[in-house]
C-alpha cells in the first residue's frame, strides 16, 4: 500500500479537519480523548504558544489513515536557539497520555511513514511526552530512534488507575478500613445535618457558574496548603472554557458537584472516553475539609459510574497517598527526547546533564582527607 503524507501548517486547516479527524478517533489504536480535535483545538485556540503548527496527515487514496499532532517553536536553551518540536498540547501540564492517532489497519506502517516524515521536519529536539509506555507506538518510535542513532533520553511518569468493580458496595470493601469508615460516617453527617445534593452537569447553560465554582474551590483547597494553584492564569480558564462546552456537546463530560446548603464545595471533572472515565481536576472548598467532602464526593463518583457500566477510573499523571488509596493499578507514560546526532543535537542532549552533574559536585559536602 502506498501513502503519501501532507503538513498542515494552519490553524483554519486544522478546524477543517474536525469531521476527518473524529472518524479516525473512533477506529484508532490506544485512542483517547487528549488526542481528540476537540481537546487539541480548544488547546490551540486558548494558549496560542509561540509555536508552528505541524500536523501530518497519512493518507491513502484520499483517505486519512493516521496523524501525527505536531507543533514546532524555536526556544532559548544554553546559550543556544534550539528549534524544538513537540505534541500539539504539552506543555501546560493537563495533556497526558499523548500519541499517534493511528487506526487500526496497516498501523505499523502508517506509523512509519509518519516517523518518516516527522524525521524530514527541521528540529533539534522532539519531545514525545506523556506517551503510554505499553503503547505498540511507543515501541516503534523507540526503534525508529535508535535506528537513526538519534540521542535518546526518557523518564517514567506513573499514572494511578482504578478498575471499577460491578457494584458499589464491592468497591467500597476493596478500600481500606479506615478510608471506608471515614467516608461512610462523613456522608451520614453531611446528609442528616445540612442540604445536601450529589448531580453532574447536563446542561450548557450551568457550565459558567460550575467552572466559577471549580476555580474558586480548586484555589481554596490549594491555599489551604499555602500554594495558589493552577487556576490563577486567564489561559488556562479560557482552555476549561472552550473543551467543557465541545465535550458536553460530544456527551462526553462528566462534571460531577456536591452542594451543601446551597452551595458547591466539592467538584471533580472528569471526561469519558469508551468505558474509561479520566480526572482532570477537582476541587473542594477548605472550610469543609474536616468533613471529608472530597473523599465523599469521590465514592459517589464512583457509584454513579459503576451504575454507567464504566469500567476504569484514570487519575492521570502523578502520585499521591490518596490517589493510591483508591487506585489498583499504576500504568506509566513515557516523557521520550530525542536530539539529532548533529552539534546542536549533541549540545541539547549531554549540556543539561553536565550542568546538573556539576551543580551536585557543588553541593556535595567536602570529603574529608584522612589524618
Amino acid at each position: 500500500m502506498t501513502y503519501t503524507v501532507r503538513i498542515l501548517q494552519s490553524y483554519a486547516e486544522f478546524q477543517a479537519l474536525q469531521s476527518d479527524w473524529d472518524r479516525l478517533l473512533d477506529s484508532a489504536l490506544d485512542a483517547n480523548t487528549f488526542m481528540s480535535h476537540a481537546w487539541l483545538e480548544a488547546w490551540w485556540s486558548a494558549y496560542r504558544p509561540r509555536a508552528s503548527l505541524r500536523i501530518l496527515l497519512a493518507e491513502r487514496e484520499g483517505l486519512l489513515c493516521g496523524i501525527a499532532p505536531m507543533m514546532l517553536s524555536r526556544d532559548a536553551g544554553i546559550g543556544r536557539i534550539f528549534r524544538r518540536l513537540r505534541f500539539i498540547g504539552d506543555g501546560t501540564s493537563e495533556t497526558d497520555h499523548m500519541n499517534f492517532l493511528v487506526g487500526a489497519d496497516d498501523r505499523s506502517r502508517v506509523l512509519a511513514v509518519l516517523l518518516e516524515a516527522i524525521e524530514s521536519l527541521p528540529w533539534d529536539i522532539a519531545h514525545f511526552s506523556q506517551i503510554p509506555k505499553k503503547s505498540e507506538h511507543t515501541e516503534q518510535l523507540l526503534g525508529f530512534a535508535r535506528s537513526r542513532r538519534w540521542f535518546l533520553s526518557s523518564s517514567e511518569v506513573p499514572c494511578p488507575r482504578r478498575a471499577l468493580p460491578t457494584s458499589h458496595d464491592e468497591l467500597m470493601r476493596s478500600l481500606p478500613g479506615r478510608l471506608r469508615t471515614a467516608i461512610r460516617s462523613a456522608r451520614r453527617s453531611l446528609e442528616e445535618r445540612h442540604a445536601f445534593e450529589f448531580g453532574m452537569c447536563t446542561d450548557r447553560d450551568d457550565l459558567p457558574v460550575l467552572l466559577q465554582a471549580l476555580y474558586r474551590n480548586h484555589t481554596s483547597r490549594w491555599r489551604g496548603k499555602g500554594k495558589e494553584g493552577v487556576f490563577v492564569g486567564e489561559r488556562k480558564r479560557m482552555f476549561y472554557s472552550h473543551l467543557s462546552s465541545r465535550l458536553l456537546a460530544a456527551g462526553l463530560l462528566r462534571f460531577y458537584y456536591l452542594k451543601v446548603d446551597g452551595a458547591v464545595i466539592a467538584q471533580q471533572y472528569c471526561f469519558q472516553h469508551d468505558d474509561t472515565v479520566y480526572l482532570l481536576q477537582e476541587g473542594f472548598d477548605y472550610d469543609y475539609a474536616d468533613l471529608n467532602v472530597g473523599n465523599v464526593l469521590r465514592a459517589m463518583v464512583f457509584e454513579d459510574l459503576i451504575s454507567r457500566g464504566v469500567r476504569h477510573y484514570d487519575f492521570l499523571a502523578g502520585t499521591s497517598r490518596h490517589k493510591r488509596s483508591w487506585s489498583d493499578s499504576e500504568p506509566v507514560d513515557l516523557n521520550v527526547q530525542v536530539c539529532r546526532p548533529s552539534v546542536l543535537g549533541r549540545a541539547a542532549h549531554y549540556l543539561p546533564r553536565w550542568l546538573a552533574k556539576a551543580k551536585r559536585i557543588v553541593r556535595s559536602p567536602e570529603i574529608g582527607t584522612a589524618a
